[in-house]
């Protein structure tokens, strides 16, 4: 007997949450029961292209609906409030990172769903990238020797910083990517790091930072992360990942997978890894983040991106911030 559909809903749809929402509604082992927003307007035009009810709060959603899985792509500063009554009523929860806006409510978020016992797991799509997976199992299989470096750059333009900036900073939306595929990829935690950063474009927080980490295996980390870039940047984001051994090397560069548009007004290189959208729907690492979640809970396996994982991402990027701060 085929087993029915998760039930899943999503509270908050702006960017990320509406393609989380759309991504349930097409694969085959979720049904899409519920979207929520505080902006209601917003909320009703999701649910209006998605067919689905809307509600304003998570209170009213969970009195209406059942549900089996529920992502939380709030900003970081409503996750609490937003996970907590969905961890209480027992639905498992996929959580858009960062868990708080500081390290201390991360800890309260982690401590109230880990004492709910409900499946829980963070999004970081790094890790359900197809190229940072083989990069992974390369390492595993000694093809690049013992790892020595890692080199990151993650520039954004000052679009993001404009869409973003008011309710979140660099650290925690942007740099935590490069800092969890670096623990992942590598196997080791962070034994100590500097930072330093700029903060010259007029914004609440800083609009580039240097990062450098020494693991406790002996490799070092080098990570730059910006969104001053103009608005004209060709891709969405500029972004690499390598990876230096004593035997070898990898290389992951651009998010585009060498696709360029030339149009009349500009040179434009699509976004084809994080979550492209095309006739078949979302794809990309989101895709397969999401999906990987999905089958975990219906598996009743461990969940990809456990809250301890994450949590010491966390921790790492407020010792980045306190760093910038001295």
């Amino acid at each position: 007997m085929t087993p029915s559909p998760l039930r899943a809903a999503v509270v908050g749809v702006g960017g990320i949450g509406l393609l989380h929402a759309r991504v349930y509604q097409q694969l085959p082992a979720t049904r899409l029961v519920a979207v929520v927003d505080a902006d209601q307007g917003r909320a009703g035009s999701v649910a209006e292209e998605l067919d689905v009810p809307s509600f304003r709060d998570v209170g009213a959603m969970l009195d209406a609906e059942a549900v089996d899985l529920v992502s939380i792509a709030t900003p970081e500063s409503a996750r609490m409030a937003c996970a907590a009554p969905c961890a209480q009523a027992g639905a498992a929860l996929l959580l858009e990172k960062p868990l708080a806006p500081t390290l201390e409510e991360a800890d309260e978020l982690v401590a109230l769903v880990e004492s709910s016992g409900v499946f829980a797991s963070v999004n970081f799509i790094l890790r359900s990238d197809a190229r940072f997976a083989r990069a992974r199992q390369a390492i595993a299989d000694g093809a690049v020797g013992d790892v020595c470096a890692f080199t990151a750059r993650r520039r954004g333009s000052s679009d993001g910083a404009q869409r973003y900036g008011a309710w979140t900073d660099l650290v925690v939306s942007t740099a935590v990517h490069d800092i969890d595929a670096m623990i992942w990829l590598g196997g080791s935690a962070v034994e100590r790091l500097h930072a330093e950063g700029s903060r010259r474009a007029g914004g609440r927080t800083e609009d580039a930072v240097a990062t450098v980490m020494r693991f406790e295996n002996g490799a070092v980390g080098m990570l730059e992360t910006s969104w001053v870039v103009p608005p004209s940047l060709p891709a969405p984001i500029d972004a690499s990942f390598h990876v230096l051994g004593t035997r070898g090397a990898i290389f992951i560069d651009g998010a585009n997978h060498g696709l360029t548009v030339l149009d009349q007004q500009r040179l434009i290189a699509p976004d084809l890894a994080h979550w492209p959208i095309d006739r078949g729907g979302v794809s990309g690492a989101l895709e397969a983040s999401i999906r990987e979640v999905v089958d975990a809970v219906a598996g009743g396996r461990r969940p990809p991106v456990p809250l301890s994982e994450a949590r010491e991402v966390e921790r790492l990027a407020a010792a980045i911030k306190r760093a910038l701060r001295d």
